[in-house]
């Protein structure tokens, strides 16, 4: 045989060796790099499901507390047949009718003799809700924002702020969309949940009060009012209504008028203002606002919280 065949057919040998060496090198490597990012991936996912976990874990501890307390209410009250502390407090529920027609009527007088004024802000986070924190704090007074789903860094730093700060964090639906909100109970149920998910997971508070768009007398909805009362009330969640408005669209002297003209008609009295983008005269009016509120004798200004009581339109 040519001696220079079988030098040619032994170089053409050890490419195929060489090149089955490389092939099962490459082939280990992308495996090795597939496993690393399988673990990485399964690390990540226990991390979350860890957090997660946590979080419901203590969400469920918050509703065994509750349970409990309300347990304890009605055995106080006397009462056996198992209603709910939500329930017993419906039928205590100051109402009034329409907004147009809230000035004729009068609350329900507190306990304690004061008169009890709760400041509600809805439609944030925006730019104007950390100015009416600031303003809030500089008047050492709490108030309760009926918040919209927004999941950009700076509202959920509001969200947080609004917490950390000692308000009340409550619910106003996650799109504030009438037309995708209230088109039947199942929209209005995952837009809510979509809401509360959001607010637990980035504040870790489970809310549980909630202001209708529109208020729970809007004709808006295709959904019958009552049934998304029964809905709410069976997920433990409370609604509030309003009976003094401060206006929309109208200038901040506008604005403190209509407040300080109709607010002591009630031993109880729910402000409705708004902190949208927009509102810019909310922020201008409120504390001119606290400050006549903070001027009247007896009137404490209040967050809402499980001692208050929900106050509701008629349908």
């Amino acid at each position: 045989m040519n001696p220079e065949w079988e030098s040619g057919e032994s170089f053409h040998a050890d490419e195929g060796k060489r090149g089955k060496a490389e092939e099962k090198s490459s082939s280990w490597l992308l495996t090795k790099v597939l496993l690393t990012l399988t673990a990485f991936v399964l690390v990540c996912a226990s991390v979350v499901l860890a957090i997660r976990y946590d979080r419901m874990r203590e969400m469920l501890n918050h509703l065994e507390k509750e349970r409990a307390l309300q347990a304890k209410e009605i055995g106080e009250g006397g009462q056996g047949s198992g209603k709910s502390a939500i329930s017993k407090n419906k039928q205590n529920r100051p109402v009034v009718m329409e907004p147009s027609d809230a000035a004729s009527l009068t609350g329900t007088v507190p306990k304690d003799g004061k008169h009890h004024v709760y400041l509600t802000f809805d439609d944030g986070p925006s730019v104007q809700t950390g100015k009416v924190l600031d303003i809030l704090k500089q008047y050492k007074v709490k108030a309760t924002f009926f918040v919209v789903g927004r999941e950009d860094a700076k509202s959920i730093a509001l969200y947080q702020r609004i917490v950390d700060e000692g308000h009340t964090l409550a619910m106003h639906s996650y799109s504030h969309d009438y037309a995708k909100l209230y088109v039947s109970l199942d929209s209005f149920q995952e837009d809510l949940h979509r809401l509360q998910n959001l607010l637990f997971d980035k504040t870790g508070v489970w809310c549980k009060y909630y202001r209708f768009p529109g208020g729970s007398s809007n004709t808006a909805s295709k959904v019958s009012m009552k049934d998304l009362e029964a809905y709410l009330d069976r997920e433990g969640i409370a609604y509030f209504d309003w009976n003094v408005y401060g206006g929309d669209g109208i200038s901040a002297e506008v604005i403190v008028k209509n407040v300080t003209a109709n607010v002591d008609k009630y031993k109880e009295s729910v402000i409705l203002l708004h902190d949208a983008a927009d509102k810019r005269a909310t922020v201008s009016a409120l504390p001119g606002i606290i400050e006549y509120l903070q001027s009247q004798k007896d009137t404490e200004i209040l967050p809402i919280t499980e001692k208050s009581c929900p106050l509701i339109h008629t349908s």
